[in-house]
């Protein structure tokens, strides 16, 4: 498999300090951002609902995600309604473009816009020996922390998303805190095994939460 950078879009934290798979590189880019150079390839998406001319975006993100074929994704503002799942959608594109049997956990948040159940998905071609779904310190809306053991070419890897607080630094900032705490509580149970936390963390790369 041709290595690639993992394309984690707000970072990509190694909390118990291992690498991906022997002789793998790590890259750190200022203000904790960590890039790993391995045999899988990672991807963070807030998919906003089904808002914004949905079928046409679908069909974009499909584009990259099959050529890609990753090995993680985690997935913001996963939503289901009347008129669709958008989850549901790219798993099933996705199985269909690539041939990989896609499984996805996910964890329901709130209700947005009166009109969609929100949440967090996590989707992977390998099998996911357990999953979990936290609840973090309430802000403008309930949030939570899904996280998964997956079985990897590189060995298990824990891996999780989440979605912060938008609209308070300091709701913020504590749920981070208790993300990192859930996921090292986690990391003790398997000390070896590496951690990688995607998400949308509504904060630039120098901000505190980061």
């Amino acid at each position: 498999m041709k290595k690639l950078f993992a394309m984690v879009l707000v970072t990509a934290l190694l909390l118990t300090g291992a690498a991906f798979a022997e002789g793998a590189k790590l890259s750190v880019l200022g203000s904790g951002t960590v890039l790993v150079e391995s045999d899988l390839a990672i991807i963070s998406l807030n998919l906003r609902c089904l808002l914004d001319d949905w079928e046409v975006r679908k069909e974009l993100i499909l584009d990259e995600l099959s050529a890609r074929k990753p090995d993680l994704v985690g997935f913001q503002e996963a939503c289901a309604s009347e008129d669709g799942d958008n989850v549901h959608e790219l798993l099933t594109g996705l199985q269909e473009r690539t041939g990989l049997p896609y499984t996805a956990v996910r964890a329901s948040t709130h209700r947005s816009w009166d009109t969609y159940q929100e949440g967090l998905a996590l989707l992977t071609p390998h099998p996911i020996t357990s999953w979990q779904a936290d609840a973090l310190p309430v802000g403008a809306f309930p949030r939570k922390l899904l996280r998964a053991r997956v079985a990897t070419p590189a060995g298990e890897v824990l891996f999780a998303t989440t979605h912060l607080d938008h609209a308070n630094p300091a709701t913020r900032a504590a749920q981070a805190t208790e993300v990192r705490r859930l996921l090292q509580e986690d990391a003790a149970t398997v000390p070896a095994r590496p951690i990688v936390l995607t998400g949308d963390f509504n904060e630039g790369p120098g901000g505190e939460v980061v």
